[in-house]
């Protein structure tokens, strides 16, 4: 009994400083992510060149390919959330225009107030607040980025610390094969999910433009990085663009023809592609997988959502480690037999 409360006040311990220390931790977890991908990006230029780049240049390279990413991805932002926001006058107008279609072709009548509420509805305030959760992800950057600069600077001192902390040869290297294992399974992870959210968006993308809708391109980049988003990213995405195809044509039909086709293309991807690729590396139950989207979600928001998986696996991973949290771990499994 005395073990269980030990358990319980450690968990609520943790949860209380994991949400006090929000603005600290979040910034230092997403310059980890950061210094992960850089890192991983230096080794897949050296593997794909085979190390015709000087060690001098492999660093200065890889950064300069993530400064034009990012640089990339801000201007669609910039120019695809200005360009919605100074046509959200139009759009609000035509809501009204579809509301009269539709009672029209389906003989409802709006309740009382109905109108009201959608006269009320302020598009540019709710862009606004799209805009605020991509802020969320890239506020802090000088602390993002002088964490970054920290871990860079530490990354060569690793091996004595270990060496250091670890004198004992066979502890040693345990540590180095669970540091492995967990670099090995959010690599194959990430890497997977990378682009298989972009073959995802780049489908939607294609569909979105062979039916001319506005902004394909920043709703093609929105369904891909939802689709990080375990369970619902992949049921959310859709419906940004579908709202704007609702509002943007004057008939029923190509709003409904692209909703088929956009779902279809996150089934068809989701459950069929995406299983097969990401195997049983991910080796999560279901019900962990929701249980961690909601924790990490509530706690650190879109941002907790997005790192929910990475986090859930790291910490079944160290806890297979333990004898005393090895059955947590299986809990946390799909497939027992692979711990």
């Amino acid at each position: 009994m005395q073990r269980a409360f030990f358990t319980l006040g450690f968990f609520i311990l943790v949860g209380y400083v994991l949400v006090v220390g929000k603005t600290i931790l979040l910034p230092f977890l997403i310059a980890l992510l950061l210094t992960y991908l850089v890192i991983q990006t230096q080794s897949f230029i050296q593997e794909h060149t085979r190390g015709q780049v000087p060690n001098v240049l492999l660093f200065p390279l890889t950064l300069f390919v993530w400064l034009l990413a990012f640089i990339a991805i801000g201007s669609l932002l910039a120019v695809n959330i200005d360009g919605v926001i100074k046509a959200a006058p139009i759009y609000q107008e035509r809501i009204d225009l579809k509301l009269t279609m539709l009672e029209e072709q389906f003989g409802f009548e709006r309740p009382e107030g109905f109108a009201a509420i959608f006269a009320n509805i302020d598009i540019p305030n709710l862009l606004g607040s799209i805009a605020g959760a991509f802020s969320t992800i890239t506020g802090n950057v000088s602390m993002v980025m002088l964490y970054m600069l920290f871990l860079f600077i530490e990354l060569k001192a690793v091996p004595y610390k270990i060496r250091a902390l670890f004198p004992d040869g066979e502890r040693r290297t345990k540590v180095k094969h669970v540091m492995a294992q967990i670099t090995e399974s959010t690599n194959k992870y990430l890497w997977t999910k990378t682009w298989i959210s972009m073959l995802t968006g780049l489908l939607c993308f294609v569909a979105m433009q062979l039916f001319d809708l506005d902004f394909a391109a920043f709703w093609a980049f929105l369904i891909f990085l939802l689709n990080f988003i375990p369970v619902i990213g992949s049921i959310v995405s859709p419906i940004f663009p579908l709202t704007i195809a609702f509002i943007q044509f004057e008939t029923l039909e190509p709003f409904i023809l692209l909703a088929i086709i956009l779902y279809s293309i996150q089934l068809t991807v989701g459950n069929i592609i995406e299983p097969r690729f990401m195997g049983r590396s991910l080796n999560l139950s279901g019900l962990t997988i929701i249980i961690a989207l909601v924790f990490w979600g509530a706690i650190w928001g879109i941002v907790g959502m997005l790192l929910s998986i990475p986090i859930t696996m790291i910490i079944k991973i160290v806890l297979q480690q333990f004898p005393g949290t090895q059955g947590l771990a299986r809990l946390m499994s799909e497939k027992v037999e692979d711990d």
